[in-house]
């Protein structure tokens, strides 16, 4: 398990899906200050990984919070986080963030605010006007109103990108224009629907075309939203792809036989950002159909095979020779490719399940 996710994060490293969470000097410590002395952070450290508890002193000394390079103030008042004296009022792994904070070498170069923000808008509904959770499910309980948390990509894609704007505009930074607040919009239209009501508003959202009215963003994943010319929708993939599973972030699978399974998220900022960008990215795009790959392909024996297989090796070859026969008389559309043979015949390949475990079919047309 540790080494698929040692593979995700080098294969996510050095690109847009994680440098919009890294700081402008990559050796900077996002940390300021610690409510902790040196040798009462080890002991609290332990204690967060024991999953012992921790005492009142301790409490009082998170509620004091950290300081942040930038000056913000981070605090933690009954597992709740506060920035800058204003609750957040979301469900957060509060101990894996913790964890985090005190981590000097893994924080280093990472603006853990804006990871903190993002990864709490992937798995639970956010409240625009900022009420706690535990009342709406008691409110929803009254009326008879339970519903699981079904969040599609879109949603993920509002609510993260709203976190992170109401985070830039408290900094008087804004990543948008100043006139256009289009995530407070979206958030608006959003709340008080069911999860198809809400699935239907993002299939209407791009039919229509509104996603290109949405402003210039350094997110990655906004820009893919821009591009969407239609959506796409897997019935077999299980969304959130990540939950906070009593207190461990968690990431969802699929088994062969159509289960669903979790495996602990390593609390790693440059996986942490990918996964983000990857969440929050339509599943039509690129890095969309990375994390369905991922999800649906979990579980499968992992293979650490210096070569391929004879066969396999055998249809690769096979392959490259007619491309290297036929260099003038070859076109490739998409994912697929078509071929002029010698006689003049055309022959179409394509990726699918061949022969001899080929991973691609020919057809003549």
């Amino acid at each position: 398990m540790r080494k698929r996710w040692q593979n995700l994060e080098r294969f996510m490293a050095h690109t847009p899906d994680v440098d919009w969470a890294r700081l402008d000097d990559r050796e900077q410590d996002p940390v300021r200050h610690s409510p902790f002395p040196e040798e009462e952070e080890r002991i609290f450290v332990e204690k967060l990984v024991n999953r012992s508890g921790y005492s009142g002193y301790e409490k009082e000394r998170l509620e004091e919070g950290f300081v942040m390079s930038d000056g913000t103030h981070l605090a933690f008042i009954d597992g709740r986080m506060s920035i800058d004296g204003r609750s957040h009022e979301a469900r957060i792994p509060t101990e894996q963030y913790l964890l985090l904070l005190t981590n000097p070498e893994q924080r280093k170069g990472w603006d853990l605010l804006k990871i903190f923000l993002a990864v709490s808008g992937l798995y639970q509904t956010i409240d625009l006007h900022g009420r706690p959770q535990r009342y709406i499910h008691r409110f929803h309980r009254l009326f008879g109103q339970i519903q699981r948390e079904l969040l599609a990509p879109f949603d993920a894609f509002v609510q993260a990108s709203f976190l992170l704007e109401q985070n830039e505009r408290r900094k008087r930074k804004a990543v948008f224009s100043q006139k256009e607040n289009w995530t407070f919009d979206l958030m608006n239209r959003l709340s008080g629907r069911r999860p198809r009501q809400r699935m239907k508003f993002a299939r209407r959202f791009i039919r229509t075309g509104d996603n290109r009215s949405i402003p210039a963003s350094n997110l990655p994943w906004v820009r893919r939203w821009c591009d969407l010319t239609s959506q796409v929708e897997l019935s077999n993939v299980s969304y959130p792809f990540m939950v906070n599973s009593k207190g461990v972030l968690c990431f969802r699978t699929l088994t062969k036989n159509g289960s669903v399974r979790r495996a602990p998220i390593p609390f790693l900022p440059g996986l942490l950002a990918g996964l983000i960008s990857w969440g929050c990215s339509p599943h039509a795009s690129k890095q969309g159909e990375w994390l369905v790959a991922a999800q649906m392909n979990w579980t499968a024996p992992y293979e650490n095979a210096d070569t391929a297989d004879e066969p396999f090796r055998r249809s690769m070859q096979f392959l490259r020779g007619v491309l290297e026969q036929f260099p003038n008389d070859t076109w490739l559309h998409r994912d697929r490719l078509l071929v002029r043979g010698m006689l003049g015949h055309f022959y179409e390949v394509r990726i699918d399940r061949g022969a001899h475990n080929a991973p691609f079919k020919i057809h003549g047309v």
